[in-house]
């Protein structure tokens, strides 16, 4: 299996998931604990809250954006796209441990980062509208293409926080 992390694009990402994590925790005093990113693991990190989960998050790195305004007035309409297979297995962690899912964007250009709950897993309710589509995207990090039916996820109303720590590789 080849690991997107193992690649100079991969470790950025990694490297500016790392500073939101820690962003995450100066501001709201929440811990960012990710899984595994050598394994193919269906959320990218739990958040705790002293020493109980908080949350399940699902985390992307967008770099063709200079600022959170360029996404919520840009051409994605503030949507984000996240393929639903990830996003319903996701809900379905959070239903099973009863917690809120939480979409996380990190925007290193601009060194910012939004956050939203999506889903209340105790409640089994969708918090975010979501526009569903089969389209033509890249795979991964490191490009490629896939055909896939992804969730457009509004995210107006998202947190807009400012990232810790320096920007590298851009």
């Amino acid at each position: 299996m080849s690991l997107d992390v193992l690649t100079e694009r991969g470790r950025q990402t990694l490297y500016d998931e790392m500073r939101m994590s820690a962003s995450l925790e100066s501001i709201y005093g929440y811990r960012y604990i990710a899984t595994p990113k050598d394994q193919p693991a269906v959320s990218d990190a739990l958040i705790l809250d002293g020493n109980q989960i908080y949350a399940v998050a699902e985390t992307k790195c967008r770099y063709d954006m200079e600022c959170a305004d360029d996404f919520f007035e840009g051409e994605y309409n503030s949507e984000w796209l996240l393929t639903f297979d990830k996003y319903m297995k996701n809900c379905d962690v959070a239903r099973a441990l009863c917690i809120p899912l939480v979409g996380i964007i990190v925007l290193p250009n601009s060194n910012e980062w939004l956050v939203k709950r999506l889903y209340e897993g105790a409640t089994n309710t969708h918090l975010a509208h979501i526009r569903l589509d089969t389209t033509k995207t890249q795979a991964t990090v490191n490009g490629g293409v896939a055909v896939r039916t992804n969730a457009f996820i509004n995210m107006r109303g998202a947190k807009v926080n400012k990232l810790l720590g320096e920007t590298h590789g851009h």
